[in-house]
């Protein structure tokens, strides 16, 4: 592989990882807003949410006043579309 080869190999793969980063952002507002709309003193957490959301997941904190404790969503089980995300060029 040249150089403009490597050079259009890399360039492919940070716009490939710039589009996977905007659908994930954009999924998560969409588990937010079902949180939001659908359970009381929850919230989502942030932590690792793009490794959950490749998993099709996402965690939730509950507050119950006295403690806080953790629950993992499907995305399938709150009528939450999958995340797509699109594959890495392959290098050649």
């Amino acid at each position: 592989m040249d150089y403009k080869e490597y050079e259009k190999y890399m360039n492919d793969r940070k716009a490939v990882t710039v589009e996977n980063n905007l659908r994930i952002e954009k999924k998560f507002a969409e588990c937010e807003k079902w949180v939001a709309d659908n359970l009381i003193n929850c919230g989502c957490v942030f932590t690792n949410h793009s490794e959950l959301l490749q998993e099709q997941s996402f965690m939730i904190w509950i507050d119950s006043g006295v403690s806080i404790s953790h629950k993992i969503y499907k995305l399938s089980e709150c009528s939450i579309a999958p995340l797509v995300l699109l594959p890495y060029p392959v290098r050649i």
